[in-house]
């Protein structure tokens, strides 16, 4: 078999909140001995991807697109303008929902964090509340929100349709990715910048902001557990993430042959 180019999301496809699975975590190490290229694309911040993964990928798509790395070398760097950043924090205001713009390592609070009692963890990156931050030294690349229910959550989504792509986590927030630069544009990018063919690609997630990823690879994975749209854009639908669905995948599609 000629060597792939594997895309894989993290949350709901890869780990959940106790860490990656320890079948993924094999099931990336033999593809990357058998000579495949995997990269992680995900909508977090670089510093978590790096940490999360060191010794288990090649690469990462870290903010849904707007930053990557390989091999240690940032291959794009492409961080929010000052006018996308007005932007983005006109619409979190008009949509009354806290944000938190997240750069490589630092994060800065927009509207009270705590808003409607959510506490999201941001492991081991250093925060600038809001107040203490000018939108002149901000160097972020993706953000997320904080909604209080299911009705204010439909409403932010109206607000930024059609410019932004709103990623459910189900527990309050959801991370956001802009329409004219996503997980899409950066596996495209990536497959084209390494030498590969979109034949030689594949991409396995779960959510809404996977679907554009879908379309630009080869070959689409999605995981029983994710999202309607996901599993409608997909090429095939894997087992559930923790039924090891990703090494059920990958010996379907005759990547791997190993057992277990």
């Amino acid at each position: 078999m000629s060597n792939k180019i594997l895309f894989f999301d993290i949350d709901g496809t890869l780990a959940d909140q106790e860490g990656i699975l320890p079948s993924n975590k094999k099931a990336l190490r033999e593809l990357r001995s058998n000579g495949h290229t995997v990269m992680i694309a995900s909508g977090r911040p670089a510093g978590y991807i790096r940490r999360m993964f060191s010794g288990l990928a090649d690469g990462f798509i870290a903010a849904n697109g707007r930053r990557i790395e390989h091999n240690d070398s940032i291959l794009l760097d492409n961080s929010f303008t000052i006018d996308e950043l007005k932007e983005i924090i006109k619409l979190c205001k008009a949509s009354q929902c806290a944000y938190c713009l997240l750069g490589d390592g630092i994060v800065y609070h927009g509207n009270p964090l705590y808003l409607y009692g959510h506490t999201r963890p941001y492991e081991s990156i250093d925060v600038i509340h809001e107040n203490q931050w000018d939108i002149h030294d901000v160097k972020a690349y993706a953000f997320d929100i904080i909604y209080k229910d299911k009705d204010h959550l439909k409403t932010i989504k109206r607000n930024f349709d059609g410019k932004y792509i709103i990623n459910d986590h189900f527990d309050g927030s959801a991370d956001v990715s802009s329409v004219s630069f996503n997980k899409g544009h950066a596996v495209a990018y990536v497959t084209n910048a390494l030498g590969f063919s979109q034949d030689d690609s594949y991409a396995f997630g779960d959510g809404d902001n996977d679907v554009h990823m879908f379309e630009a690879a080869g070959t689409a994975v999605a995981m029983e557990n994710g999202t309607s749209a996901a599993r409608k854009a997909a090429d095939y639908v894997t087992r559930h993430f923790k039924e090891d669905g990703i090494f059920h995948a990958l010996k379907h599609l005759k990547v791997l042959n190993s057992l277990l």
